[in-house]
């Protein structure tokens, strides 16, 4: 009688392990908690999917527009530090040069680099620039606007010689010297603004032009 109900509990036991193991049989196994670093994984993993789906937005270097560059402008790299300009072989009418070139300033508009370009109207020269060569706007016969900003300090020789249609200009105090006929040939020019401290070379400007001293 003892050892028939003890066969009866066992028996019990046992089939109350094989209920419980058939039920964790039947269900998924439990994921393991997430970590602090998964969980950062997979919340840049989602960004990166949202900035590939809708479109990442610009860093602020990205969203920076640079200056557009003439096509056709041809230049130097001078010891690896300054730009110079030395031809340009466009064919634009009007041409903004870029105050930089691969990261470097442009600091001289070189020998004849606009020489004969008698489509060019307007040139602007950006205020990294500290000399303009000798002939570099020479023969530019419908060249009508020219800037000369303030960073500039020498003109050279002839440098608008034959600049038939320019009719004014303006020369900062920052330009210490003007070069011979740096404006010579300038049929149309008749007034020019500079300093008394301006050196001028033998028939900087044509022999008609009124000068006015800012100065």
């Amino acid at each position: 009688m003892f050892i028939k109900l003890k066969l009866n509990i066992l028996l019990i036991a046992l089939s109350v392990l094989l209920l419980v193991s058939c039920e964790r049989c039947g269900k998924p196994a439990s994921p393991p908690a997430e970590t602090p670093r998964d969980r950062a994984i997979r919340e840049g993993a989602a960004d990166t999917d949202n900035r590939r789906a809708f479109g990442a937005q610009p860093s602020e270097e990205q969203d920076a527009l640079e200056e557009p560059f003439p096509e056709g402008l041809l230049y130097e790299v001078v010891d690896g530090k300054t730009i110079t300009i030395t031809r340009y072989e466009g064919i634009e009418t009007r041409v903004a040069i870029p105050a930089l070139i691969d990261g470097l300033p442009v600091t001289i508009i070189g020998e004849h680099a606009f020489s004969g370009k008698p489509g060019l109207i307007s040139v602007i020269i950006p205020s990294s620039v500290t000399a303009i060569g000798k002939y570099a706007f020479g023969d530019c016969d419908n060249l009508t606007n020219i800037n000369i900003p303030p960073s500039v300090t020498v003109i050279e020789d002839e440098a608008f010689r034959g600049c038939e249609s320019l009719t004014s200009v303006t020369i900062p105090p920052s330009v210490t010297a003007i070069g011979n006929e740096a404006f010579g040939r300038c049929e149309s020019l008749t007034s020019v603004t500079l300093s008394r401290h301006t050196q001028l070379g033998k028939d900087a400007f044509p022999g008609k032009v009124k000068i006015q001293y800012r100065d």
